[in-house]
């Protein structure tokens, strides 16, 4: 490609000092073909300053310097030295200043988060240590093995310590704060038409009460009816 270019560039000139003895349409081809070997050599990767220097010098570069189109870090490698090229990425560059993260929330939970939110992040990784961004994206699409929402967070990181294929815990507020009767998802015996929870009455007694429950936090359950806050209950409703 280099020497068709070379050889375009000579009979660019040649035609410009043939004078009248060049045709305007001898003119125009040379210049057609010098476009058209330009193109390629921007196709390939060839900046201006290296087709200035080949066109200067006259002869091929052999060694040819390719620049990133990015800065960032190299986070694949596809090639090996002598390696033939072929057309394909050789190079996988990330700017990981600034990271996305999944997360998969059920669907309930998801009608709670909006764009913009505030989200922590606690990686293994770093123990004791926090990471603070935003909510990004609430994808559309609902996972149909597990029936959750991917939620997409974007977390600045100038210290580049969050990495691709990391994983942790993501605490999201979703603004409706309220108080909540909670009891251990055990006391809950669940037989698919009801829920119940038993009540202790003191003397070894208990009597079962017919709950209705909400959302699921942890280990923990959400009751909406049924029982008030200060009643003791039994923690293993199937035991």
């Amino acid at each position: 490609t280099q020497l068709e270019f070379i050889h375009a560039m000579d009979q660019r000139m040649a035609a410009t000092m043939g004078g009248k003895a060049v045709s305007p349409g001898q003119r125009a081809d040379a210049d057609a073909q010098l476009s058209v070997a330009k193109q390629r050599m921007d196709a390939l990767g060839f900046s201006d300053a290296q087709m200035e220097t080949v066109g200067r010098a006259r002869q091929p570069l052999l060694k040819v310097p390719v620049t990133a189109p990015i800065g960032g870090t190299v986070i694949e490698y596809h090639v090996t030295k002598g390696q033939m090229l072929t057309p394909g990425t050789i190079l996988t560059i990330a700017d990981l200043s600034t990271v996305w993260v999944t997360a998969d929330l059920t669907s309930a939970d998801a009608t709670a988060i909006q764009p913009g939110q505030t989200a922590i992040l606690r990686a293994p990784f770093f123990p004791g240590r926090t990471f603070r961004g935003t909510v990004d994206t609430i994808l559309p699409k609902l996972d149909a093995a597990t029936r959750q929402l991917e939620v997409r967070l974007q977390f600045d990181n100038p210290e580049r310590l969050l990495r691709p294929e990391m994983y942790g815990e993501i605490e999201l507020h979703s603004g409706a704060a309220r108080k909540r009767l909670t009891v251990p998802g055990e006391a809950v015996m669940d037989s698919g038409r009801s829920q119940t929870v038993f009540v202790d009455l003191g003397g070894g007694n208990v009597v079962p009460r017919a709950v209705t429950t909400g959302e699921r936090f942890g280990d923990r359950v959400e009751i909406l009816r049924g029982i008030e806050a200060g009643q003791r209950i039994v923690t293993s409703g199937n035991f």
